[in-house]
């Protein structure tokens, strides 16, 4: 049954053709390792502009809570100086028969500022002399009869000993009404201050209760944008907004749940320094500590402060961004292997299939230049067999000559009949035909030598060092013969001294290839002619070898072809096509350069070698393959 289940799969699940498992798994790997890499590494950079983002939100948000607290309190503390420095209030100081003119004035302030819930003047032995208060939407002025004496409250104590222009801010906590917490809670804080007489002698302070609630909640909501409130903490680390109202207003509910308790490493940290930033676990938290004497110091007109409670942190805190490989990117990763097992599969399908396509038409291409090389040397095979008849029928007639000479000379010695002219005379006839016989089978086998030239290696790996101009000028010397009677001249042109480390062998080969088939072939139709070769320096690394004739030149049709390997317009006249052909190879495979031609119809050629003065290191190991090579030009 197992092995029916395997068969089954195999039947519906079947591998493209030409699949490639070992290239397949690695194209998996290799992208799905690039696709993480670059996934991962955006994702940094994402996190860390994320970071940045909210931070920046944060402190933004904590600047705005800071300019607000500031504005709020001054505007609150500002309108006490006013009130403490207008006519009528200091005209009632010294008058209690004006108190209901100053009454007045503070139930126009209550009218004026919705947010003060009591404006109280207390004499200097803690009397209240005025009063009014808010009482939801009413504003009240208490008789006489419910003034109270508030000598014992700490404020008083507190204020009625202060100088002159000084501000007294108590601590923001909860309204209390007849000894009980307020509820709803109402947030107050209360700013008070001295009033002097004319004679520099205290009468009494004036205080002003203040709804901080509205400018509590307010604040909190500025830390909208990061889904998170700002948290508001007085100076010992008590929650007054921004939390859980389990947690809001401990120390006035005998709860000891701070900051301090909650978070103690948080709390180390807002005591460290003023603002900043601290990261725990998986939340950011951006801080500020604020003073507030400094902060109504800076902008309004009291000369100091004096703060119950001096310190309000604020701080914000949001969830920071998950990291790389949290569970918010599993689907991803999923949909990433999926994609990338899915293109490793394509690819690794396709390349397979490229590279089989790739080995089909390299054999087709080498069984292709295989039998036009066979084809090449059936016609050359014609060509070569007519030259070698001209020096080998002269060899044949001169040897025929040589030995009937010979035999003439055996008749006339066994005979007695020959003289001493007679012999010298018949002794150079013999010389004659040796040498005829001689010259012609040298270039019977010069034809046979350029023939092989196809089948063997035509370069030599022997590497040495060896000065260009003297190698050049013993094969012009050696080359010089064969130009001797063809009325062509070769001629040396500029030769630089230049010490190559290279292979002599090669090079030599490349320049005797050139003059040969400028002799054979630039002249055609010309009694005369000339051939220059010249060799210099173009730079410290390189030299050029020119090979130069003022022949008929090439047609620009055959120009692009004279490389291709068996192309020649000489058949049958010792043209093989492949002297340029080896002269292109051993240029730039061998001698590590390159080859160029310039040549018009009846201007002649101009060969140019272009070759390194010190040879690649792996030049020696190439091979003439004139498919391969043919492949590369095209």
């Amino acid at each position: 049954m197992a092995h029916k289940g395997a068969s089954d799969i195999r039947k519906y699940f079947r591998l493209p053709a030409g699949f490639d498992a070992r290239l397949t798994l690695i194209l998996f790997l290799v992208s799905l390792a690039a696709t993480l890499c670059l996934w991962g590494i955006t994702d940094q950079f994402n996190r860390r502009l994320a970071i940045e983002q909210n931070k920046l939100r944060a402190e933004s948000a904590l600047r705005q809570a800071e300019i607000w607290v500031g504005a709020f309190l001054t505007n609150y503390a500002q309108s006490l100086m006013i009130i403490s420095e207008s006519a009528n209030f200091r005209q009632a100081i010294g008058q209690p028969s004006l108190a209901s003119t100053i009454s007045q004035d503070f139930q126009a302030w209550l009218r004026a500022k919705p947010t003060i819930a009591q404006l109280r003047y207390i004499d200097r032995d803690g009397a209240e002399v005025i009063r009014v208060d808010r009482i939801g939407e009413a504003i009240e002025l208490f008789d006489e009869s419910r003034l109270q004496d508030k000598s014992s409250r700490y404020y008083f104590q507190t204020t009625v000993d202060l100088p002159r222009d000084t501000l007294y801010l108590s601590p923001i906590d909860l309204n209390v009404e007849f000894e009980r917490i307020e509820t709803p809670w109402r947030p107050m804080v209360r700013m008070a201050m001295p009033i002097y007489r004319s004679d520099a002698e205290v009468a009494g302070i004036l205080i002003a209760n203040v709804n901080a609630g509205g400018f509590l909640q307010a604040i909190e909501t500025l830390g909208g944008p990061l889904g998170h409130p700002i948290e508001i903490l007085n100076s010992e680390g008590y929650w007054l907004a921004g939390a859980s109202p389990g947690r809001l207003w401990g120390f006035m509910f005998d709860n000891d749940m701070t900051l301090a308790k909650a978070d103690p490493a948080l709390w180390s940290t807002l005591q460290a320094s003023p603002s900043g930033a601290a990261m725990s676990d998986d939340t950011q938290t951006v801080y500020s500590s604020l003073s507030l004497p400094a902060l109504l110091e800076e902008r309004s007109t009291f000369e100091s402060i004096v703060a119950g409670d001096p310190d309000l942190h604020l701080l914000i805190r949001y969830s920071a961004t998950p990291g790389f490989f949290s569970t918010e990117n599993l689907p991803g990763f999923a949909a990433l292997i999926a994609i990338c097992g899915l293109f490793s599969v394509f690819t690794g399908t396709m390349l397979t299939a490229r590279k089989s396509a790739e080995e089909k038409a390299r054999a087709a291409e080498e069984q292709v230049v295989r039998l036009d090389r066979l084809a090449g040397l059936g016609a050359l095979v014609a060509g070569v067999s007519h030259e070698l008849n001209t020096p080998i029928g002269n060899a044949l007639i001169a040897a025929t000559t040589v030995d009937h000479r010979v035999q003439s000379l055996e008749q006339s010695i066994k005979e007695g009949r020959i003289g001493r002219n007679a012999l010298s005379t018949q002794l150079a006839n013999i010389r004659d035909g040796v040498s005829i016989m001689n010259g012609s089978l040298l270039r019977a086998s010069e034809i046979i030598k350029n023939f092989k030239q196809f089948a063997v290696d035509q370069t030599s790996e022997r590497r040495r060092k060896f000065i260009l101009d003297a190698y050049l000028r013993e094969t012009l010397h050696l080359l010089q013969p064969q130009f001797s009677n063809s009325g062509i001249t070769l001629k040396e042109g500029h030769l630089e001294r230049i010490e190559m480390d290279s292979f002599p062998g090669p090079v030599g080969q490349v320049v005797t290839n050139l003059l040969t088939n400028a002799r054979i072939h630039a002249f055609k139709g010309r009694p005369h002619g000339t051939v220059v070769v010249s060799a210099e320096s173009v730079d410290p690394d390189h030299v050029t070898i020119t090979v130069s004739d003022d022949g008929s030149g090439i047609a620009p049709e055959e120009l692009q072809q004279v490389l291709v390997p068996f192309f020649s317009t000489s058949f049958g006249e010792g043209g093989s096509g492949l002297g340029l052909t080896i002269v292109d190879s051993i240029v730039t495979g061998v001698l590590g350069g390159k080859l160029s031609i310039d040549s018009k119809p009846g201007e002649g050629t101009r060969i140019t070698l272009l070759i390194p003065v010190v040879a690649p290191e792996d030049a020696a190991r190439l091979a003439f393959d004139p498919g391969e090579s043919h492949a590369k030009r095209q």
